[in-house]
This record gives structure tokens, sequence and C-alpha cells, in this order.
């Protein structure tokens, strides 16, 4: 009988074991580089699906405006009735506040000024005292036309005679308060009291 020697060292086997590990490895990271490409490529697919749906969507906006254009363009009286509707939506009725302002003024008080700008109204009132300026407040918070109401500020002022201009003023009995009362219109109130056309 023949005895089975090995002379070959135990270290050429282990290679072998570290060619299937790196094999293993790169099977792992190759799967997951397809899973990414996979993911990608589906959420890119979906978001090219989207532009292509809002481009088209835009197409259609486009043609609508086109042909609005063209007939503004070639019809002259439709540009002035699709102008006057539009108006006529958002008119609001100034007079109303007004009169409403008009309204609570007590006493001393006197409308100084008034500024409307995008649905707010600012009003200058001069009162004779501070009282008279919280009661206006609180009754132009009451109605249904302003939605909010503030006293922005309130200063002391004394009106002074043409005639002693010169001369030193100092505050006295005539002193007045300027108040700046803030409001927001309330639309739908402002549209059902009408108004002035």
């Amino acid at each position: 009988m023949i005895p089975n020697i090995n002379l070959l060292p135990q270290d050429q086997y282990q290679p072998k074991r570290k060619n299937s590990l790196m094999k293993l490895i790169i099977i792992i990271l190759l799967f997951i580089v397809i899973i990414f490409y996979g993911i990608n490529y589906y959420l890119l697919s979906n978001d090219i699906a989207k532009m292509e749906k809002k481009t088209d969507q835009l197409a259609t906006q486009i043609q609508t405006e086109e042909k609005t254009l063209t007939q503004v363009q070639s019809n002259p009286s439709y540009a002035i009735a699709t102008s006057v509707q539009f108006a006529e939506k958002y008119q609001t009725p100034i007079s109303n506040i007004i009169e409403v302002a008009n309204k609570y003024m007590t006493g001393s008080g006197e409308l100084a000024g008034l500024d409307y700008k995008d649905g707010q109204v600012e009003f200058i009132v001069y009162f004779d005292n501070l009282n008279e300026a919280s009661t206006f407040v609180r009754n132009l918070d009451n109605e249904a036309i302003f939605k909010t109401v503030k006293l922005d500020s309130a200063s002391t002022f004394t009106k002074v005679d043409v005639d002693n201009v010169g001369e030193e003023q100092t505050l006295n009995e005539n002193a007045q308060y300027k108040a700046i009362i803030l409001t927001t219109l309330n639309p739908s109130a402002t549209i059902k009291t009408g108004g002035a056309k």
C-alpha cells in the first residue's frame, strides 16, 4: 500500500476560499447596483410621465389663451366687455365705508382722511379725547363690512394759529388726538351692501 502524502503546502488551497468570497461580494455589489438603477429608472419614468402630462396641459392652456387673444385683438368691443365684467367682480363700494365711518363719528370726531389699498382701509381721524377714539374703534369693529379693526397709533397735536406761527406752542386744552385706524374689509359684506357705481 502506498501512503497518501500531500507534499503541497496548505497555503495553496486558501486562495480558492478568498476567490469565492470575492465573487460573492462582487455579486452582491452588482445586485445592489442593479436595484439602485432599477429604482432610479422607475422614479425617473414617473417624473417623465408627470412632466409630459404637465406639458400637454400647458400646451392646451396656450392654445386656449391664443384663441382668447385672437378674439380680443379682432373684436375690441369684446375686450371692453371683458374688462367691465372683471371690474364689476371686484368693485368695492367706498361710499358705504365712508357712511359707516361718519355714522359713528361722535362729538368732536372728524374724518381727516381715508386710504384704500388691497382690501384694507386706513382711517385718519381727529378726536378731542381718547375715549371718543376707543368708542369709534369699538363701533367699527361691530360692523359687518370690517373683518378686523385696529387702532394703529394715536398722537397729540395742537392746531397752530396762522397769526402766531413764530411763537412757541404748548399743549393746552385745545390739543387734539390724531388716530390712525387700520381695517380689513370683509368682501362678502361689502358686496352685499351695494354702493355707488
